[in-house]
C-alpha cells in the first residue's frame, strides 16, 4: 500500500498532492538541489554517502527556504507513519536527524527486500 503526502493542506498550494513518499522525496531532493546549486562543492562530497548527501540536501534546503521547511517536515512525518512510529512534532531540523529518519526509511526497505528475496528463493 502506497503512503502518501499531501503538502497542499501544509503550503496553501498543491505540491506534489497525492504523490507517495518517493515521489515527494524526488521532490523535494530535486527542488532542495536547484535552490543550493553549487553550496556544496565536490571535494566535501567524496567523502560522504548517499545518505549523508540527501540528509545535508533537504537539512540545507530547509533552512534556506520555509515552504521546503515545511514540504521536509510533512515528508519526515510521512516517513514515520510509513514505519509505523509516532512523531508528535518536528520543531528542529539538523542533518543528524535527518540523516537518522533516512536510515530508518532505508533500513526498512532493506530488510523488506531481504525477506521477499528469500520467499522468492525458498519457493522455488
Amino acid at each position: 500500500m502506497a503512503r502518501f503526502v499531501n503538502f497542499s493542506a501544509l503550503t496553501g498550494k498543491v505540491v506534489q498532492n497525492g504523490k507517495p513518499v518517493s515521489g515527494a522525496m524526488r521532490w523535494l531532493l530535486a527542488t532542495a538541489g536547484s535552490l543550493i546549486a553549487n553550496g556544496m562543492s565536490a571535494s566535501i562530497t567524496v567523502g560522504l554517502t548517499v545518505l549523508d548527501q540527501m540528509a545535508w540536501l533537504l537539512t540545507r534546503a530547509a533552512h534556506l527556504s520555509e515552504a521546503l521547511g515545511i514540504a521536509v517536515k510533512a515528508s519526515i512525518g510521512a516517513i514515520f507513519s510509513f514505519l509505523g512510529r509516532k512523531i508528535v512534532d518536528v520543531n528542529q531540523i539538523s542533518v543528524a536527524f535527518v540523516r537518522w529518519v533516512l536510515d530508518l526509511l532505508f533500513a526498512t526497505l532493506r530488510a523488506t527486500a531481504d525477506r521477499a528475496v528469500d520467499f522468492a528463493l525458498r519457493g522455488r
